[in-house]
């Protein structure tokens, strides 16, 4: 059977005609041998990686009996004397204190659902009152935040109840609330709250190097980075969590002599961790050591992050060393006056050469990166600049 070749060649033509309105679109010419390219904005960042270890003041928290029931979330912050959760004798115990909390729950949306009841003959009321239920809801599932969910939901399954199931309603509150009476009643001595020593931030996430702690960190060397990341030690089994008492944490790290020793102490530098943290974090040099066999050690303080970045311990960094933010234009469109040694662009405004002084911030790979003027005249992002051409001067008409 003949193959049909129809659709590989629209696609080949396809892609020619999109490579041949691309290089027209980029390249402009003209009957003077003028090429022209784009003026784009751009920003460039040097940096250089540094990898170590995350120290934070961190206080772990013991459950003093056999069983345990946490309540904090990870990443809250939690008052002084603040509840972490239950602890517990019998596993029993350990149930009941899950159920209790799902009665506590569950009565307060329930009730909440009730207090939200209006009159069945108010229509405008009742149809004000689903709105804004519904509403509640989409909000919660559009900011991917399920905490608050529940009350909505059950004050929608009410609005829209009749008056037998809105009775039956209250009929199921007073039987939760009886129950939760009554487990509360029953509860054993051997049940016991865990509460927080000092305010902080909780985090279920124990990984061994909760013992360290900012004192560890003065006057390091490469090798004593390395001995805080080898000193991990086996955690309490005992242990439910830990509190981080300190808004302030640190990145012991090492790094290249040559850019280290390009820090100033005392100075600000952006961090970016990756895959670790989405975002940039500023942070403070707090010290810079001698070099040793081509590598310093980095000690660097940041208050941002805390609470995203619990699960990171060892990492790796890129360091911003510099950036630059301005136009890239192509290193052929780039003239330097031999006598005045200014730099300088051929712009092209209406068909005509314009030439136009810039200053230059960063060389790179075929392009440079020069500064946005800020005169009415200044060279602009989307402005044509040429790249090549006979006799091209200020002034020139091109055809």
């Amino acid at each position: 059977m003949k193959k049909n070749n129809r659709v590989t060649n629209f696609i080949a033509m396809l892609l020619f005609f999109t490579a041949m309105v691309y290089v027209g679109l980029y390249l402009r010419g003209s009957g003077n041998g003028v090429v022209t390219a784009e003026v784009i904005a751009m920003t460039v960042q040097e940096s250089t990686p540094a990898s170590g270890i995350v120290v934070r003041s961190e206080t772990v928290i013991t459950n003093p009996l056999t069983y345990c029931y946490v309540s904090a979330a990870d990443g809250a912050h939690i008052a002084k004397s603040g509840v972490l959760g239950t602890a517990m004798d019998s596993e029993a115990d350990q149930e009941r204190a899950g159920r209790i909390m799902e009665l506590e729950l569950a009565i307060g949306s329930t009730r909440a659902a009730l207090e939200g009841l209006i009159d069945p003959d108010d229509l405008t009321g009742l149809d004000t009152a689903v709105m804004d239920a519904v509403f509640a809801i989409s909000g919660s599932v559009a900011r991917h935040d399920f905490s608050d969910v529940d009350t909505p939901v059950a004050r929608l399954q009410t609005l829209l109840f009749d008056d037998s199931a809105s009775a039956a309603t209250e009929q199921s509150l007073l039987a939760m609330t009886a129950e939760l009476d009554e487990l509360k009643r029953t509860t054993t001595g051997g049940t016991r709250t865990i509460t927080a020593p000092a305010s902080g931030t909780f985090s279920s996430i124990l990984d061994g190097w909760e013992h360290l702690s900012f004192d560890d960190t003065d006057a390091l060397t490469p090798e004593q980075v390395r001995a805080l990341i080898a000193d991990r030690q086996e955690t309490d089994p005992a242990a439910v969590g830990k509190l981080i008492t300190d808004i302030k944490w640190r990145f012991a790290s090492i790094m290249d002599a040559g850019d280290a020793q390009a820090l100033k102490t005392g100075g600000s530098v952006t961090l970016e961790f990756g895959r670790y943290y989405g975002y940039p974090l500023r942070a403070t040099v707090l010290s810079v050591s001698q070099p040793v066999d081509g590598e310093c050690a980095v000690l660097f303080s940041l208050s941002r992050g805390l609470a995203d970045t619990l699960a990171m311990r060892q990492a790796s960094a890129d360091v911003i060393l510099s950036e630059y933010a301005g136009l890239r234009v192509p290193a052929r469109a780039l003239h330097v006056d031999n006598e005045t040694g200014t730099c300088y662009v051929y712009a092209v405004t209406a068909m005509q050469v314009e030439k136009k002084t810039v200053d230059l911030l960063y060389e790179g790979d075929g392009y440079y990166i020069i500064s946005p003027g800020n005169r009415p005249d200044s060279l602009r992002a989307g402005n044509e600049v040429v790249v090549s051409g006979r006799n091209v001067h200020d002034g020139m008409v091109l055809e």
